[in-house]
């Protein structure tokens, strides 16, 4: 059997400190795989990452998986998509180093989303956590995933304008059948990741043991 390496996966890699939880991260629509370093670098500053580019293109836009052209989703484009990415983060991990069931992800909307489709469809590629920035179930399932060694930590905007609360409870509901340790952080805001969000989310990393609590040093710049 012939194996295929992707040589061209749009990625960026941040090396950090190898003792440290690496990080999976998956950008919004829109985003590229430069966009979440940042994001990455406020959550654990010393953890390693890597950020892998959707490789989809919606109008100028990367996305990790298809909509049509009346907004909803391209649920074939979902699976083929999903399928390569689970590829792309072996390959990566073999590259750099990484355990793939190591690994948090961090996803935010379309990422989250991907994320998600990740978690409950290839049990082969286990991640130890998730904080899933802004999600929604793309495909209802009735299939059950164990994810009893998994913890989640989602948020959800009371007013974001492209996940209901319907769409949000549904993924919720979804996931809990799993078994997860799960924490739900909502709270008054939109369909943009903003800085309390972000604050809970490293709370819940810190208080998990998946990044280490802010030191002095950081402060200087």
């Amino acid at each position: 059997m012939m194996v295929k390496t992707n040589e061209n996966i749009r990625h960026a890699y941040v090396s950090g400190d190898p003792d440290k939880v690496p990080f999976l991260l998956l950008h919004g629509t829109g985003g590229d795989e430069k966009d979440m370093l940042e994001l990455g670098e406020f959550l654990g500053s010393d953890n390693p990452m890597l950020s892998i580019r959707g490789r989809v293109n919606e109008n100028g836009l990367n996305r990790y998986f298809e909509r049509f052209e009346d907004g909803t989703f391209n649920i074939d484009s979902l699976h083929e998509e999903s399928e390569w990415l689970v590829g792309a983060i072996r390959d990566l991990a073999l590259r750099y180093d990484f355990d793939p069931s190591e690994f948090v992800v961090v996803g935010y909307s379309n990422g989250a989303n991907v994320a998600v489709q990740m978690l409950m469809r290839h049990p082969e590629i286990s991640f130890r956590a998730a904080v899933l920035l802004h999600p929604m179930l793309i495909e209802p399932t009735d299939i059950v995933v164990n994810l009893e060694d998994t913890k989640i930590f989602m948020t959800y905007g009371e007013f974001d304008p492209l996940v209901s609360q319907e769409a949000f409870a549904n993924l919720k509901d979804t996931l809990r059948k799993g078994n997860p340790a799960l924490s739900v952080f909502r709270y008054q805001a939109s369909h943009a990741i903003n800085q309390v969000e972000m604050q809970a989310a490293k709370l819940w990393l810190y208080g998990n043991g998946f990044v280490a609590a802010e030191t002095e040093e950081h402060h200087h710049h």
